[in-house]
């Protein structure tokens, strides 16, 4: 341990003690607002949002639908499976499909089997973002744990049961394939299989299949396309009715309404974009879920929803061309570093994209500290603004406009600030990695 603190001070090329400082206090802020969230496990495991896939599960098993829940069905649930409460299950009809095996259980007993998966899960990324980041050794590992458990997205995504995890697992296994250079059959087979199980649980990742695109990888991408045919074809097969309502009713209404009335939480762009953009009244949770906070704020401009749509995709467009170009011009040297900049991509043009999303930044936060000097800075700013984004409700409360409209968006800052990150380092030849390898061994040591 103690040369992990001696090399400390080298970590940062100019500053050192005040980025170090500035990492420490993030490091506080994303700690305290997770002992804060500590009551979502105990006495019970609350998962919100789990408790929304268990119900579309039980669902398609009594042949019902999952996404107009029936009195019946919520009384059957909380009644039979001890089932607290329900909320809209926004996921395509395979994820429930995916999740029978754990209506064979009362939702307290599944609700600690998935938080158990999802811990499993992080543990094995946590092992595979250190890596990434330039480190080996079971202490590295031991130490920076807690950084990754308490990193806000993603500790959110294990109080309330969220399946981000399965997307962050996806994007790291789908880095790892096209960093090869001999591909490999069976791992390939696994990662196109990660994602359609990531598909099935959001709709953005069908954006990640840009990578196979850019990289030439046709035989995974063609592997991809089929092994995704397979398992949604077969979940139309088991629930025609749910599939049939999900693609052609639920998600074009649900696109229409999150487009149009923004919440608090999205930090998509065009979001963000409505939210400073003209003004609006916003309802929203406190301190305790169960309390309710109203804000209204009006600003001296006002922009039309289809002005701040069609600005909101220039944008995006502008973004998109200017990321290509610098992989293009990049030739391609970490062929990793796309995927990861793809899934951060992915987080802006959706509507309803909320904070535990910003789960997908931690590949590129690792990625970007491997590439030392100014990219380690972009790296613990990033991760300081998801720390504030944790603060969310915080800032709409008691911030006035235009300041709580504007830091409503800590979150989007922070993904835009990665993506320039690795936009500048696969173009940067000083770039290369300088992260010390503690904890492997070292001559003379």
């Amino acid at each position: 341990m103690k040369r992990f603190f001696a090399q400390i001070d080298g970590w940062f090329s100019s500053n050192s003690w005040l980025w170090f400082g500035g990492l420490c206090g993030v490091v506080i802020l994303h700690f305290g607002t997770a002992i804060l969230r500590l009551n979502s496990f105990f006495p019970s495991i609350q998962a919100l949002d789990f408790s929304t896939y268990y119900a579309a599960a039980w669902a398609l098993r009594l042949h019902q639908s999952p996404y107009t829940w029936s009195k019946e069905l919520f009384e059957f649930l909380a009644e039979t499976q001890g089932l607290p409460r329900l909320q809209i299950q926004l996921s395509p009809p395979l994820w429930p499909l995916l999740l029978q095996p754990l209506t064979l259980f009362s939702f307290p007993t599944s609700a600690i089997l998935w938080l158990l998966i999802l811990l499993l899960i992080v543990l094995y990324c946590h092992l595979l973002m250190v890596r990434m980041a330039g480190y080996t050794g079971w202490k590295i590992y031991a130490v920076t744990l807690p950084f990754t458990l308490t990193f806000g997205p993603l500790f959110l995504n294990l109080t309330l049961g969220q399946n981000g995890v399965f997307l962050l697992l996806g994007v790291l296994l789908l880095g790892e394939s096209v960093k090869r250079a001999k591909p490999s059959l069976h791992f390939d087979l696994l990662v196109v299989v990660m994602w359609a199980v990531a598909f099935s649980a959001k709709i953005y990742p069908i954006l990640w299949m840009g990578a196979l695109l850019l990289l030439g990888r046709w035989r995974m991408l063609v592997g991809a396309g089929l092994v995704g045919v397979l398992m949604f074809g077969g979940s139309i097969l088991l629930a025609p009715q749910a599939s049939a309502e999900y693609w052609l009713d639920f998600l074009p209404n649900q696109t229409r309404s999150h487009s149009t009335q923004v919440s608090i939480e999205d930090q998509s762009l065009g979001g963000f974009l409505s939210r400073v953009g003209r003004g609006d009244q916003y309802v929203f949770p406190g301190l305790s879920v169960s309390d309710r906070l109203e804000v209204s704020w009006s600003f001296p401009w006002e922009f039309s929803v289809p002005g701040i749509q069609a600005f909101s995709l220039v944008l995006l467009l502008l973004l998109g061309v200017w990321l290509t170009f610098a992989w293009i011009r990049s030739n391609g040297e970490d062929q990793g570093s796309i995927v990861y900049a793809l899934a951060l991509f992915s987080l802006l043009p959706f509507p309803h994209m909320d904070r535990y999303n910003h789960i997908l930044a931690l590949p590129a936060i690792a990625w970007l500290w491997e590439r030392g000097g100014r990219y380690r800075h972009m790296a613990v700013v990033g991760y300081g603004l998801f720390g504030l984004s944790r603060l969310n409700h915080f800032w709409a409360a008691y911030l006035p406009s235009p300041l709580g409209p504007i830091a409503t968006g800590f979150g989007l800052f922070g993904v835009l600030l990665l993506l320039v990150g690795i936009a500048q380092a696969i173009g940067d030849t000083n770039s290369t990695p300088r992260s010390p390898q503690w904890g492997a061994d070292r001559p003379g040591e």
